[in-house]
């Protein structure tokens, strides 16, 4: 009979005295190294290794993903303006989806691992590009000339299609309800696209470098944990899932993890109506959370949003802080528009999660997770409940430093 796989804590100690006497010291990080693109080839060896981190670490929400592996062929997503942004790799068991995983295709954005998502892919590549392709005909009477085709991050966390013209004219349509995303910058409606590289490059010398040192880092990390697995004759790159003995043994031999801690809590998923309700189907699942078994359309109301744009702020905390039976009745409740992974650590673990905002969606967070290796590189991690799909929400974890946080409200 199989032995079970044994649980992260059992193995802390045991990692953290192998760990520290097989490894050599690393003195200090090397020099910055000059940003370069990720080849598939090396993102699909991140994605393997950290799958089997996220799986000894007991990672919440991913223990379907033991004894899982991940498809080599990933889709490339771009960013909107034209330069590779990232790889999502489907991790697989038994012939069927468990999650995808978001690796980053270059240096510069920092921490290879963007997201671990839980489930299948809410979107199909080539039938978004079909069904894109096909609207933009529609819209041009069939006279459209076609250049390019490309998936994108359009909004993040939000996937599309983004068709160029011959005239360079670009048309965006979203991956999962087809609707047709103007091209310009998001204002107070959070309708719009904005690009990824675009926000990387306002920021500092120091910050640039540090998310180089980032991927570096990892790496390295990647080279420790294969060299782990093959000193006992496991091959963690091989196209085939590892048993509970393999993972067994790899934690055995420490996976570089000194410590590690997490909490979640039990908020409900919930998908929202209509393209533009992602912060009332986010209110939804906090008023739930709560005991309130509001509606989309009662909350709306509540908030004063329509149909047709999305709510700014100042409407959401109209709905958290006003009385019932209309209201949330949580007259506390405020707005931080610059929020710290601390203060939604802080949040979660008195019980409250709270709105996370990008520039222009609105999610829920609902957990943390936070990891030190043997380098003393920290991890920061939220977990967050995803509004927006084709059929359902989305859970995932996330990475916080890679995500441009745009304010958050803290219900209470």
């Amino acid at each position: 009979m199989k032995k079970s796989r044994i649980k992260f804590g059992a193995l802390l100690a045991v990692m953290l005295i192998v760990s520290m006497a097989l490894v050599p010291a690393v003195s200090a990080v090397s020099p910055t190294q000059p940003d370069k693109g990720i080849s598939e080839k090396k993102a699909l060896e991140h994605a393997t290794v950290f799958m089997v981190q996220a799986v000894l670490m007991n990672t919440p929400g991913l223990e379907e993903w033991a004894g899982a592996t991940v498809n080599p062929e990933p889709i490339t997503i771009y960013d909107i303006n034209g330069k590779k942004l990232y790889y999502e790799f489907s991790v697989e068991k038994n012939s069927n989806m468990v999650g995808t995983m978001k690796l980053g295709a270059s240096s510069e954005l920092g921490s290879s691992v963007k997201t671990l998502e839980i489930g299948p892919r809410p979107w199909d590549a080539a039938t978004a590009i079909a069904k894109a392709t096909e609207i933009v005909q529609q819209n041009y009477n069939g006279t459209a000339k076609v250049t390019s085709a490309k998936l994108v991050v359009y909004s993040y966390p939000k996937i599309g299609v983004m068709i160029t013209l011959a005239d360079q004219t670009r048309m965006f349509v979203d991956a999962m309800d087809y609707s047709i995303i103007p091209d310009k910058k998001p204002e107070a409606d959070k309708i719009g696209v904005w690009s990824i590289y675009e926000k990387i490059s306002e920021e500092s010398d120091e910050k640039k470098s540090q998310r180089i040192d980032e991927w570096n880092n990892d790496d390295k990390y990647v080279s420790f944990m294969k060299k782990k697995a093959n000193s006992i004759n496991i091959d963690i790159m091989a196209k085939k899932a590892l048993s509970d003995d393999d993972l067994t043994n790899i934690g055995l031999q420490g996976i570089g993890i000194l410590a590690t801690s997490s909490k979640t809590l039990d908020v409900p998923l919930y998908k929202q109506s209509n393209s533009v309700r992602c912060c009332v189907a986010s209110a939804q699942m906090i008023a739930a959370y709560y005991g309130a078994s509001h509606t989309q359309d009662h909350i709306a109301n509540g908030m004063g949003c329509g149909d047709t744009g999305g709510c700014n702020y100042n409407q959401e905390l109209t709905y958290y802080k006003g009385a019932g039976p209309g209201g949330l009745d949580m007259p506390q409740s405020f707005i931080n528009s610059s929020p710290t992974w601390l203060m939604n650590k802080n949040s979660i673990d008195i019980g409250e999660p709270l709105r996370s905002g990008t520039p222009t969606h609105c999610r829920v967070a609902r957990g943390w997770k936070q990891y030190t290796n043997i380098w003393g590189n920290e991890v920061y991690q939220i977990y967050i409940n995803d509004p927006f799909g084709l059929f359902s929400g989305r859970t995932y974890w996330e990475t916080w430093d890679d995500v441009t946080h745009a304010d958050d409200i803290y219900v209470k």
